[in-house]
């Protein structure tokens, strides 16, 4: 063949060959696809959309799917409360992406949560109607955070379940390793919790990092009317110190309530996991539930 066609136009088909293979592999990679839209968050509705009595922001764990929130959601959010939930997908939790989990960091996680804030505020000042905030774990601390840049609090309440507002040293540790943000670590919740199969050391840098900073802020605008669930047999949280931090920080108007022991459907047990009736079983999950619709109401 090549001695058949002119030089040029075996040079045009190879400089032809190679565009096509390079545009193949650009469009193939899925950080590419996640890279223009790190600095947002997605999620979905649950509830009273038609014309809600209040809003609701739920924010969900680390490397925890975001759809596993729905069932507290509709515990809360329903046609008898008139409320609406807004459940917040941060960056890095795509269960189509994941490549994403390797490019977290804690400012596109505020960048996120800050623009479903200013939504969500806007839409529940039209309506003249309240908004008010639950977290779990990571959510819990990203709501705390977002205290902190507003004069007046955008919530009119708040729920933490195992906020990772403290945590037992040997949680912490992971941030000392010698390693690079994207390395992936293995992730041991079970699998049709988590979004993915292992958590960046980025992403506990973040979090770990803006723990830091919410605490070291020492500002009265966290001491709102709050509610906080924590386990004394939490694996991560530790629940004693979080109180003495927030007795020590004059949070008056927080809150803490025990909850019962967990009897979970899912083996092994992990006693941070407490979002649903198979990681809490049906009575404690119940407990919880209604006192955060006794607290909302």
């Amino acid at each position: 063949l090549a001695d058949r066609l002119p030089m040029k136009w075996i040079r045009r088909g190879a400089a032809l060959l190679f565009f096509i293979f390079g545009l193949l592999i650009l469009l193939a990679r899925p950080s590419a696809a996640f890279a223009s839209d790190a600095g947002s968050a997605s999620g979905f509705w649950v509830g009273e959309l038609d014309a809600p009595q209040g809003f609701v922001l739920l924010g969900h764990g680390l490397n925890l799917k975001p759809s596993k929130m729905r069932s507290i959601a509709e515990a809360i959010c329903n046609s008898e409360s008139g409320l609406a939930c807004r459940i917040i997908q941060l960056p890095g939790h795509e269960e189509q992406a994941p490549q994403s989990m390797k490019t977290i960091s804690g400012a596109l996680w505020k960048k996120a949560l800050s623009s479903e804030v200013d939504q969500v505020s806007e839409m529940a000042s039209r309506r003249k109607v309240p908004v008010y905030f639950l977290g779990y774990s990571l959510g819990g601390l990203m709501g705390e955070w977002a205290l902190l840049g507003h004069e007046q609090s955008p919530f009119k309440k708040m729920v933490l379940i195992a906020p990772a507002l403290s945590a037992y040293l040997y949680a912490r540790a992971v941030v000392c390793l010698p390693l690079t943000n994207g390395v992936i670590l293995p992730s041991k919740n079970h699998l049709e919790y988590r979004v993915h199969s292992g958590t960046s050391l980025g992403a506990y840098r973040a979090m770990f990092s803006i723990m830091k900073e919410v605490r070291k802020s020492g500002s009265k605008r966290l001491d709102i009317p709050t509610l906080i669930f924590t386990n004394p047999a939490d694996e991560l949280v530790d629940a004693e110190e979080l109180k003495r931090w927030a007795v020590d920080s004059s949070l008056s108007k927080w809150e803490f309530v025990s909850v019962p022991a967990l009897e979970s459907k899912l083996k092994p047990v992990y006693q941070h996991l407490m979002i649903d009736s198979d990681t809490m079983g049906d009575g404690a999950f119940t407990f919880l539930s209604s006192r955060i619709r006794e607290f909302l109401n």
